[in-house]
């Protein structure tokens, strides 16, 4: 089973980047441009060779350069032309390569990626299509942005064109596939290649798109691989390994792949955001839907024998918080909040008279001379407007 993972991930960028083109070269290299090639040398400061392209003689596509470029369709397009490497992957090792998009790339696609030697070329030579990925056999990274494979297609990274390096990081340990734009890790594309006969390939239905290979290496997995792996997750070990300019440049020189993973895709990051911020008033709301009445103050008060006839009684005074006071049970304590005891009297019950204002009150004939009222009046006032006060003797 194949699983397609779109979980974008960057680490430092380039000094120069061309953004028009999501482009490693400058400006002044993109402006240098002869026969529609790029005639600059950036990006080729690893000049490690371990293989190359095939020395095909077809008339949709030229080899050249010590069998390190490709020009697909050198006079016009009338299909998808392809190419692979000369050399099978071995299993239990890390691949990576990269190449250089030499002119401008435009058509119906261009892909970078993996296939077995099962796929024809010859029978998409009249065809227009994604060739990479059309089928089970291959994987593909297309120059618009997205993913292939098995004729399933998912969006995954951001296009690229005149003046990219896109890298290729294959993992035959763990049967994983990884691309990288400009030097910038894109994340797992694909899971499930191990154990499989797999040669790098490019195809192009791009009438003069020239590709070219700027390195290809391949390491065994050892104890320094899997230290700086588990280094590049944890930025702390991470800052200070790079404090460490000899061991940098043995590590960058032999390992410049393995970089930290720094998730940086904005879509993903806003919609996680979104996602928060819906859950967090989604709770807020059911917790003030329970929380209806909020005590604001508790008064002791004493009046005399004849009023109570033990002494002392405490008011409480409560600002109802929710509008949807109606909906409440009938049985609800509106000072505790919990179950009124059936056997216990209500305080209405215990009211004989209201005032005027509709609260009750045992002295509304002269309600001037009230304590209650007086301080019910007093608290009113500092409460807002849309508070319904209540005062339980």
């Amino acid at each position: 089973m194949y699983v397609f993972i779109s979980s974008p991930n960057a680490i430092k960028a380039p000094k120069v980047i061309n953004k028009s083109y999501n482009s490693f070269c400058s400006d002044d290299c993109l402006k240098r441009i002869v026969d529609g090639k790029l005639q600059c040398q950036c990006g080729e400061d690893n000049p490690d060779y371990e293989w190359s392209w095939e020395n095909v003689k077809t008339p949709n596509i030229k080899i050249s350069n010590d069998c390190r470029e490709v020009l697909f369709h050198p006079i016009y397009s009338s299909g998808t032309g392809a190419v692979r490497g000369n050399k099978c992957l071995e299993q239990n090792i890390h691949h990576y390569w990269e190449v250089k998009i030499m002119s401008k790339l435009y058509g119906t696609d261009v892909m970078i990626g993996v296939g077995t030697a099962k796929i024809l070329f010859s029978e998409w030579k009249y065809k227009f299509t994604s060739l990479l990925g059309n089928n089970s056999e291959s994987w593909g990274y297309s120059y618009q942005g997205e993913i292939q494979h098995n004729n399933l297609k998912g969006s995954y990274g951001r296009q690229y064109g005149l003046g990219s390096i896109i890298g290729v990081h294959l993992d035959l340990c763990n049967g994983t596939l990884q691309y990288f734009l400009n030097r910038e890790p894109l994340g797992v594309a694909f899971r499930g290649l191990k154990g499989k006969e797999l040669y790098p390939m490019v195809s192009s239905t791009a009438a003069q798109s020239a590709i070219k290979i700027t390195c290809c290496i391949s390491k065994k997995p050892n104890l320094q691989m899997m230290c700086l792996n588990i280094i590049t997750k944890h930025p702390g070990l991470y800052k200070q390994y790079r404090n460490i300019p000899g061991l940098t440049r043995i590590y960058d020189r032999n390992y410049f792949w393995i970089v930290p993973q720094i998730e940086h895709d904005e879509k993903k990051r806003l919609a996680e955001l979104d996602e928060d911020v819906t859950l967090s008033l989604f709770n807020d709301r059911i917790f003030n839907r329970n929380k209806r009445f909020k005590p604001i103050r508790v008064i002791s008060m004493f009046y005399d024998d004849e009023l109570e006839g033990d002494g002392g009684v405490s008011e409480v005074f409560n600002i109802e918080t929710s509008s949807d006071s109606s909906n409440s049970s009938e049985d609800i304590n509106p000072v505790s909040g919990l179950s009124s005891d059936p056997d216990e009297p209500s305080t209405s019950q215990n009211s004989t008279n209201k005032s005027e204002n509709g609260s009750s009150c045992k002295c509304s004939e002269e309600p001037a001379k009230c304590t209650s009222c007086i301080l019910k009046s007093h608290i009113e006032d500092d409460s807002s407007s849309d508070s319904s006060l209540t005062c339980i003797l």
